[in-house]
C-alpha cells in the first residue's frame, strides 16, 4: 500500500517553526459550578485577554 501526501495546504518544502516566545505558568483558575434540574455548568474563569463567544 502507499501514501500520499497530505493535501491540506501545508507546503511539504517549508521547514516547521517553532514558536517563540510561549511562557507556560501554572495555576489555580477560579471556577463555579451551576447545578441545575436538567443540567449542570462548570465556569472556568481564566486569566488574560477578555473574550466573548457568541
Amino acid at each position: 500500500m502507499t501514501t500520499r501526501p497530505r493535501v491540506d495546504g501545508a507546503n511539504p518544502k517549508r521547514k516547521h517553526r517553532a514558536i517563540a516566545g510561549c511562557v507556560y505558568e501554572n495555576f489555580k483558575p477560579i471556577y463555579e459550578w451551576i447545578q441545575e434540574d436538567d443540567h449542570d455548568s462548570l465556569l472556568v474563569y481564566l486569566p488574560g485577554k477578555c473574550s466573548c463567544f457568541t
